[in-house]
């Protein structure tokens, strides 16, 4: 395949796999609900616990409760406050609605994230072909796909997990010091997600 013919293919992934992603993010809002009033739907429970959290007091000594790490929480309340959606009451469907989309919106941008680091660090460690190949399966993976529909914890775990194997595997090839501050960085953001995104520090250490 030429360079211009692949390059073709690459574009194209990229934009059908943000195209899948950034399609539906407003599911869930209907006109049918009581008396046919304007009414907004929630499916996924995750979503919903971390966008309650991410609308709760700050409270460093007092944090809200979720099973997960508080990373997406405070990148969610970030994005609410520069909107001025920080205060939204979720009792309000045209707040809710607001706040849901934005909500959406980040984990539709960590999916489209994860693709492009999945054709980056293809391309960067196993060549053109293998790169192409991964989008692809990235690009049209059910799951994947999902992740990016739904605020849930999966797209930055997934997203800046394999931002740490790619500067990992930077600082283990050049030496240099910029990567392995990369690589800590990354490790802790994971952990910070998960506290088992930790064991990627494992890796770290050893190589």
């Amino acid at each position: 395949m030429t360079s211009k013919r692949y390059l073709l293919a690459v574009a194209l992934c990229l934009l059908l796999g943000a195209g899948l992603r950034i399609v539906g993010l407003e599911r869930g809002a209907s006109d049918l609900g009581p008396g046919g009033a304007p009414a907004f739907h929630t499916f996924h429970p995750d979503e919903a616990t971390l966008v309650r959290a991410a609308l709760a007091p700050i409270d460093p000594f007092d944090p809200p409760f979720t099973a997960y790490g508080l990373l997406p929480v405070y990148v969610l309340r970030a994005a609410l406050w520069t909107q001025g959606l920080d205060g939204a009451d979720l009792g309000v469907v045209a707040e809710r609605r607001e706040v849901y989309i934005m909500a959406r919106s980040l984990a539709a941008l960590l999916s489209c994230a994860v693709l492009a680091l999945t054709w980056g660090l293809g391309a960067r460690f196993w060549g053109r072909g293998s790169a192409l190949v991964g989008s692809v399966f990235v690009c049209c993976a059910p799951g994947a796909i999902q992740q990016g529909h739904f605020f849930i914890v999966d797209g930055f775990f997934t997203a800046l997990a394999l931002a740490g194997v790619g500067a990992i595997a930077l600082a283990l090839q050049t030496g240099e010091r910029r990567w392995y501050i990369a690589a800590g960085l990354l490790v802790g953001a994971l952990g910070a997600v998960r506290f088992n995104g930790l064991a990627l520090g494992v890796v770290l250490a050893l190589g």
